[in-house]
């Protein structure tokens, strides 16, 4: 469950950058409905995405994906690196994205994927490098707090902007 790695990673980013506070949108903590996961997704500049086991292999998380895409958003990737739901070779998401799910083919996921990702550590001597990067695809250094703000999505089951793994519907909190 990528949900309370998740819900850290905010709290971290509010907590190193307060102008941050109220304008980071969290699927979890929104109305479950498809459509408040578009609009959080069309309200935010950049889109956060958890890489996690799975996370493309998921309809609402290809949704909020293909939102994304459509509304122009920078894509920011962070892939998860230790403990339950890492994934040990990025070859598998390009392996994931091609596979049908739910009506999706995966067209132009591999172009998501050709991005790079951050390599995000949860504990331990790299956390503070993954954070860095993080804060530095972000423009944190720049942010205007009126009118910049961040959306996360992640594979966690409970997350809105996720499917649960089990039956892929979007759960509420």
């Amino acid at each position: 469950n990528a949900g309370p790695d998740v819900m850290d990673l905010k709290g971290q980013l509010e907590q190193r950058h307060p102008d941050l506070r109220g304008h980071v949108w969290y699927d979890k903590d929104q109305d479950p409905s498809e459509e408040q996961m578009r609009l959080g997704v069309r309200a935010n500049r950049y889109f956060l995405l958890y890489l996690t086991e799975d996370v493309l292999c998921r309809r609402f998380c290809r949704k909020e994906i293909r939102w994304a895409l459509m509304y122009g958003k920078q894509i920011v990737l962070l892939w998860k690196q230790e403990g339950r739901g890492a994934v040990a070779s990025f070859d598998r998401f390009f392996e994931d994205s091609t596979k049908k799910i739910d009506g999706d083919d995966g067209a132009g996921l591999v172009d998501v994927l050709s991005t790079a990702a951050i390599p995000y550590y949860i504990d331990g001597s790299f956390h503070e490098a993954s954070m860095s990067e993080l804060a530095r695809r972000l423009h944190l250094d720049h942010v205007d707090s009126a009118t910049h703000h961040y959306c996360f999505g992640s594979s966690a089951p409970t997350v809105l902007l996720a499917c649960n793994p089990a039956n892929g519907k979007a759960q509420s909190a």
